[in-house]
């Protein structure tokens, strides 16, 4: 009946994890199936295996069983898809009975080592040993012979390789069994049998004699503990309490995943807050690509989040709903995706909301695209608003001036009118001269007409008038006097439209050049205008300096287990494109550089995709050329300690840009970091 619920309840635990598609793992388990397990095995199927499938299995594993007593045995290799799979693997969890005599702890290494090694490495390696850690190899066993300090130096061998392939290593410690002495391979003694009591009757008489004797204890060698130690991971024990065992959710060091249990009324778009907490020691860098409810990812944008080892933070999910939802309180059943497959602790979980049709949150994550738009749209009509009533203003001056001028005139030709009406008498025409003589009067010019020059203020014109007038009214008539007069005033017109013409000509040949200088700002940018043209080079169709191009297919040497955040920075590339170049990459990894779907973008010239790749190996970052073309000043394929180096590409068409990566930094970390810098 146990067996029974067991299957049952890794079934239900198992069913929300077909929501995803995330990077394939091989799942790797290595059972101690010797007798010393026997007490713990019941809760073995039904706690401990239900628990690690639950965190660890994922569609599109797959799934390794391998045990080990005076044997090893590979049990089951079963690819993870449907429930059904995840059926099959608990059914063969069930044939398993802890009944061999012996406990050969290091076959099972190796064996695990050799299988693992002979699987697909572009595939992460997650190793979970299931033990109480007893070396008790039979006599056939290569390592029967074997001193400790032999062992010892066989367990060294197989942690380095384990640690040089980068697997995560994971070792559930069981109870030693009772009645057992327990030594370590550096002979402390770990664990001491308990006395018991035998009660005897003797047969000369009807007393009853109790006497106290030592059971001779059964020696085992624990290796656990140097196992542990040797490859640098935690050893998590599984506790026993009055006779049960309690497994510790935190024992595998998975990032916990603290859900809301309801969000309340909430439009379609809103913001998930989402407590994960850092069960390790180390600091935790996520990013979050996914939130899926039912097939369907909801998550509005990808974003980054850093833990420090054993801290908590709070991160804001932005979500945004499908209209195929209804608008009615339900429970939605949501399973997160993070970058590189990353685990975490429960990946899970169901959340009560009432849809609402409207929200100011899904307002503005709707609309927030169409408000920048339009607001650059604005601006950009109100900036070329203004720069017309500039212009408008400026080159409408000089006409303004010459309209005034006109009207002047026609004041003139009022007074004129009214001297006339005075009857012409030497007087009143003497009168009018005297008044003049007080105007200044200007120099004439060569292309004056009748000693005016064109562009002869108003006053001069009535000065030079009057004085006509004058000098006229003392050898003829008054009526000659106003004929000549009048052949004065229409010449006057005349130069007054000419010169109108002409400046109208050169104000226009002002505002046109304005207009162009205008145009020519705002096409380009002043700093781009200050670069100077590169010089055109015949793209090399064989690299003169790199002989041989880096593969895609070489192995990374994984240093150790840290990641990285990292950002390509393009000179003269628009750097505000969200996220799209920065990457988590952890150790062994690899990303691609250049155009088309590299995951480090170079969209300013066009590029080929894929023409150089940025590895990791855990302590220094290097960039492997794959098309030397592109490079034409590099001499070396691999480019080590390539952070902050600035690097050269020159692209098809001969233009030449450059580039280099660097660490990206959170803004808002940077800012807590200088702020807690402060000393008050």
């Amino acid at each position: 009946m146990k067996k029974v619920k067991g299957l049952l309840a890794l079934v239900l635990l198992t069913s929300a994890l077909f929501r995803i598609s995330a990077t394939n793992a091989d799942i790797i388990v290595l059972m101690d199936a010797s007798g010393t397990i026997f007490p713990w095995f019941d809760q073995i199927n039904n706690t401990i295996l239900v628990d690690i499938t639950k965190k660890f299995v994922r569609p599109g594993d797959t799934f390794h069983l391998i045990s080990f007593n005076s044997r090893v045995n590979l049990e089951i290799v079963q690819p993870i898809k449907t429930e059904a799979d995840i059926s099959r693997v608990v059914s063969r969890f069930m044939l398993l009975y802890p009944l061999g005599q012996n406990s050969d702890f290091l076959s099972g290494l190796q064996y695990t080592w050799q299988y693992a090694a002979s699987l697909d490495q572009k595939l992460d390696k997650i190793v979970i040993i299931l033990s109480d850690g007893i070396f008790n190899p039979p006599k056939s066993s290569q390592y029967a012979s074997f001193s400790n300090e032999e062992v010892k130096n066989e367990l060294i061998s197989i942690a380095r390789k384990i640690r040089g392939a980068g697997w995560s290593v994971y070792y559930i410690k069981l109870p030693f069994p009772e009645g057992a002495s327990i030594v370590t391979l550096d002979g402390n003694l770990l664990s001491v049998p308990k006395q018991k009591q035998i009660i005897s009757d003797s047969e000369s008489n009807s007393t009853n004699q109790t006497t106290t004797a030592d059971i001779e204890p059964v020696e085992y060698i624990d290796i656990s503990g140097s196992f542990s130690s040797i490859v640098d991971i935690q050893l998590n024990t599984v506790n026993q309490t009055d006779g049960t065992i309690k497994f510790d959710t935190h024992s595998l060091s998975l990032p916990e995943v603290i859900y809301p249990s309801t969000l309340g009324k909430k439009g379609r778009g809103f913001s998930l807050p989402l407590k994960i907490e850092n069960t390790s020691n180390k600091t935790l860098n996520l990013e979050l690509t996914g939130v899926y409810i039912k097939d369907i990812n909801v998550l509005n944008q990808n974003s980054f989040i850093s833990i420090a080892g054993n801290k908590s933070k709070t991160y804001k999910a932005d979500i945004l709903l499908p209209e195929s939802l209804p608008l009615e309180n339900q429970k939605l059943q949501v399973t997160l995706q993070f970058a590189g497959n990353e685990r975490v602790n429960p990946q899970s979980a169901v959340i009560d909301i009432t849809l609402v049709p409207f929200s100011l949150e899904t307002f503005i994550k709707k609309s927030s695209s169409i408000v920048i738009n339009s607001l650059i749209v604005l601006f950009s009509i109100l900036l070329v608003i203004i720069l017309l009533i500039i212009i408008t203003r400026r080159t409408s001056r000089p006409v303004l001036s010459i309209l005034n001028a006109q009207n002047e005139e026609d004041k003139e030709k009022k007074l004129v009118a009214s001297t006339k009406d005075v009857g012409g008498s030497a007087s009143g025409i003497k009168v009018t001269a005297a008044a003049s003589a007080e105007s200044p009067t200007s120099t004439v010019g060569p292309n004056s007409s009748k000693g005016l020059p064109p562009n002869a203020s108003d006053a001069a014109i009535s000065a030079a008038s009057q004085r006509f007038v004058l000098e006229k009214s003392e050898t003829t008539s008054s009526t000659d006097t106003l004929s000549d007069f009048s052949n004065l005033t229409k010449q006057k017109e005349l130069s007054v439209l000419d010169s109108l013409a002409v400046m109208q000509e050169a104000e226009k040949e002002r505002r046109n050049s304005i207009l162009t200088m205008a145009g020519e700002k705002a096409t380009l940018p002043a700093h781009v205008k200050k670069q100077p043209l590169l010089k055109k080079q015949p793209l090399l169709k064989k690299h003169s300096f790199i002989k041989k191009a880096a593969s895609s297919n070489d192995k990374i040497e994984t240093l150790s287990d840290k990641r990285i955040l990292l950002e390509l920075h393009v000179n003269r590339q628009n750097p505000h494109i969200g996220k799209r170049n920065i990457h988590i990459m952890k150790a062994g990894s690899r990303l691609s550089i250049g155009g088309g779907h590299s995951s480090f973008l170079v969209f300013l010239v066009p590029f080929p995709s894929k023409i150089a790749e940025i590895r990791y190996d855990g302590v220094s970052c290097s960039i492997a050329i794959l098309k030397p073309e592109f490079f034409p000043y590099e001499t070396n394929a691999i480019i080590e300690n390539c952070i902050g180096r600035e690097i050269t590409l020159l692209s098809e068409k001969n233009y030449e840009i450059s580039f280099y990566m660097k660490e990206y930094e959170d803004p808002v970390l940077a800012l807590n970091n200088i702020l807690n810098s402060i000393v008050y």
